[in-house]
C-alpha cells in the first residue's frame, strides 16, 4: 500500500512552527539537548498558538506545523487532538498546511500509522543507523538498545511511506562508519536520509 503523502520542503515562501507538545521521552540518548520533565502542552495553549500563528500567515504563505518532543508519539491522544483543531482552525487551507511528526521511531501501532496517512502527516523517524550504531548513543534508560523496535517501525512505514524522511545523526564516535550508516538505511528502502552532526559535541577539525 503506498500514498502521495506530502513530504518535507525548505522554501522561502514557508512558515514553518514546531509544537513541543512533550518534555517526556522513553528513551535516554547520549546527545538529547532536551530536558526531561513530566510535562505536555495543554491543548488550550495549542489552541492559542494555533491562532498567533494563522493570524500571521501572509496570503502568498505555506505553513508547515511540526509536532515534536520529548517523543510525541507518548501523547497520541494529544496529537490526535491538535490535529483536529488545525483541521477545524477557520484559516487551515489544506493546499497550503503540512502537519509533520518527528518520532525517534520506537512506538507505532496500525492505529498511529492509519491515523498519520488518513491527516497525510509527514513523519521523521529517528534512526542513526546500524544496531551497533543505533544502540550506541540511543538506548533506553535501562541501556537496552532501540534498534530492533526502529527497524521495526521502519518496516512497517516505509510500505506507506516510500519516501518517508529518516534523521541520522552522527557522533565523532560514529563518523567513520557513515558509508555504513546510508548503506544500512537504503538497505531497508529508505530514499530521504538526512545525515546530523551531533550539535552536543566538541568537534575537532
Amino acid at each position: 500500500m503506498t500514498s502521495s503523502q506530502p513530504i518535507f520542503e525548505c522554501r522561502p515562501d514557508m512558515m514553518k512552527c514546531t509544537l513541543f507538545i512533550t518534555q517526556q521521552c522513553n528513551l535516554a540518548c547520549d546527545y538529547c539537548y532536551i530536558g526531561k520533565k513530566n510535562a505536555t502542552m495543554p491543548v488550550p495553549v495549542a489552541r492559542r498558538i494555533l491562532d498567533c500563528v494563522f493570524a500571521g500567515l501572509k496570503p502568498d504563505e505555506r505553513l508547515e506545523i511540526g509536532f515534536f518532543g520529548g517523543e510525541p508519539l507518548l501523547e497520541f491522544g494529544l496529537v490526535r487532538k491538535i490535529t483536529a483543531l488545525i483541521h477545524q482552525h477557520p484559516s487551515f487551507d489544506p493546499g497550503r498546511v503540512t502537519i509533520s511528526l518527528v518520532t525517534n521511531g520506537t512506538i507505532m501501532n496500525n492505529e498511529i500509522l492509519d491515523f498519520l496517512r488518513q491527516k497525510k502527516i509527514v513523519l521523521c523517524v529517528s534512526c542513526d543507523g546500524p544496531p551497533d550504531v543505533q544502540d550506541l548513543h540511543r538506548h533506553y534508560r535501562d541501556g537496552r538498545g532501540s534498534s530492533p523496535a526502529v527497524e521495526n517501525t521502519l518496516r512497517q512505514v516505509l510500505p506507506v511511506f516510500p519516501l518517508l524522511p529518516v534523521n541520522a545523526v552522527y557522533s565523532q564516535k560514529t563518523l567513520a562508519r557513515l558509508p555504513a550508516i546510508v548503506e544500512y538505511l537504503i538497505a531497508l528502502g529508505v530514499r530521504n536520509i538526512f545525515l546530523s552532526p551531533d550539535i552536543s559535541s566538541s568537534w575537532t577539525r
